[in-house]
């Protein structure tokens, strides 16, 4: 959670200084391009006749095949891959654990993360590292955001 609690933050990390504007006030933050929004706006700029699909949308046309759809998904994964990469880089994880609707895409988005950290991490540091989606998928976000709630409450009945 990082010293006040505002850590790992891993959705702002900058890959492109001179990209979007973000809702956090920077510009270029991984979130714009690889969250719900961000694909939506990348698929259509890409494709103006699809402006109105969602990366639910994107991703049922890529398990059928689509080739707009695949390299969508393939440019999300190694968007996401730079950015794990600097985390591989700093931390050295053995593990890491992508929740939320996004990660529920599948090998479509793991494939090009994995292959994008394993490519350009540090020489070593992803040795044995393992890059998986959340057991509990999309509601990941949900769960902790309790368990910190109840975490929260408890401090709070036992200062009494």
């Amino acid at each position: 959670t990082g010293a006040k609690g505002g850590g790992a933050e891993l959705g702002h990390y900058c890959i492109d200084p001179n990209g979007p504007p973000c809702n956090c006030g920077s510009n270029g933050c991984l979130e714009v391009y690889t969250g719900r929004d961000g694909i939506i706006r990348r698929g259509a700029e890409k494709h103006p006749g699809r402006a109105n699909w969602t990366p639910l949308d994107w991703s049922n046309a890529a398990d059928k095949g689509d080739f707009d759809a695949l390299q969508l998904w393939h440019e999300t994964g190694v968007y996401l891959g730079l950015a794990l990469t600097a985390y591989v880089n700093i931390f050295h994880p053995e593990r890491i654990i992508l929740a939320g609707g996004i990660a529920q895409a599948g090998e479509k988005l793991f494939q090009p993360i994995r292959e994008t950290v394993f490519h350009r991490a540090f020489r070593g540091l992803a040795d044995g590292l393992t890059i998986v989606p959340a057991a509990i998928g999309e509601w990941a976000g949900a769960v902790g955001a309790a368990i910190l709630a109840e975490r929260e409450h408890k401090t709070v009945v036992t200062r009494n």
